[in-house]
C-alpha cells in the first residue's frame, strides 16, 4: 500500500457560481399570474438572508420573455447592450454572463465585458483572480484588466488561497502558481495540498512526503511516509 499524508485526498472542485454568489440555501417563493395579455406577471418573496444579500447588489438582475438575460441600473436603464441566455449576480465588481452558443465571460459594473475571449466557464474573482475554462477543458486565471495570469493552461486549477493556487499540468503533477504569473517552485509533485498556516504538504512521485515554506523551500531535508497538518 502507497503511504499518504494522513489526510483524505477527496476530489477539489471549485465552486458553482451559485455557491460563490453566497445564495441562501433556502429556495425563494416565486409567484406568478397571468395578465390580460397573456403574459406572465412573476414576483418573489425572499427569506431574511436573501432579502438582505439582494438589498446589498449593486443590480437589478432581469429576464425577457424570451428568456435572456440583463441586469437593470437603478434608473432603469438596461446596463448592457447584450442580452445573454444567463446571467449571474455581481459579486465584488463582476458578474459571470453566459451567451445563447454556451460561451462565458464576465460582465463588469459598466456594462462592458472583462475580457475579449469567450471561455466554456468562467469563476467568481478570488484573492484578485478568476478562474476560468477553455472549450479543451484546460484551466487558467483572469486578472482584473481582463489579461491571463499564466501563459501556460493547466489541466486543473483550484482558487487562491493564502496568496497561491494549486494547478495541475497535463502529465498530473502539481505545483503553485503566484500572483505574478510564475511557479512556486522549479519541481512540480505527485500531489500538493492547499497552504495551511504558512505551510503545505507535498508528495513527490515515490509517495514520499515533505513540507514547503512560504519561500518554496523545503522545511525538512529528509523525506517522510507520513505528514500531518501544522
Amino acid at each position: 500500500m502507497m503511504a499518504t499524508g494522513i489526510r483524505s485526498m477527496k476530489t477539489e472542485r471549485l465552486p458553482t457560481k451559485r455557491e460563490a454568489s453566497g445564495i441562501a440555501a433556502k429556495r425563494k417563493i416565486i409567484r406568478r399570474a397571468t395578465r390580460a395579455d397573456g403574459y406572465i406577471q412573476v414576483w418573489n418573496e425572499y427569506n431574511e438572508t436573501e432579502l438582505e444579500r439582494r438589498k446589498s447588489m449593486e443590480f437589478g438582475r432581469t429576464r425577457r420573455i424570451d428568456g435572456l438575460c440583463n441586469f437593470l441600473n437603478p434608473d432603469g436603464t438596461l446596463l448592457s447592450k447584450e442580452w445573454f441566455a444567463e446571467a449571474w449576480d455581481f459579486k465584488e465588481g463582476f458578474a459571470p454572463v453566459q451567451r445563447e452558443d454556451g460561451m462565458e465571460n464576465l460582465l463588469k459594473s459598466d456594462g462592458t465585458l472583462l475580457s475579449k475571449e469567450w471561455f466554456a466557464d468562467v469563476w467568481y474573482f478570488k484573492e484578485g483572480f478568476a478562474p476560468v475554462q477553455r472549450e479543451d477543458g484546460l484551466h487558467n486565471f483572469l486578472k482584473p484588466d481582463g489579461t491571463l495570469l499564466s501563459k501556460e493552461w493547466f489541466k486543473s486549477a483550484i482558487n487562491f488561497v493564502e496568496g497561491f493556487a494549486k494547478v495541475q499540468r497535463e502529465d498530473g503533477l502539481y505545483n503553485f502558481l503566484k500572483p505574478d504569473g510564475t511557479f512556486f517552485g522549479k519541481e512540480w509533485f505527485k500531489n500538493v495540498y492547499e497552504f495551511f498556516e504558512g505551510f503545505v504538504e507535498v508528495q513527490r512521485e515515490d509517495g514520499m512526503w515533505n513540507y514547503l515554506k512560504p519561500d518554496g523551500t523545503l522545511l525538512s531535508k529528509e523525506w517522510f511516509t507520513l505528514t500531518t497538518e501544522f
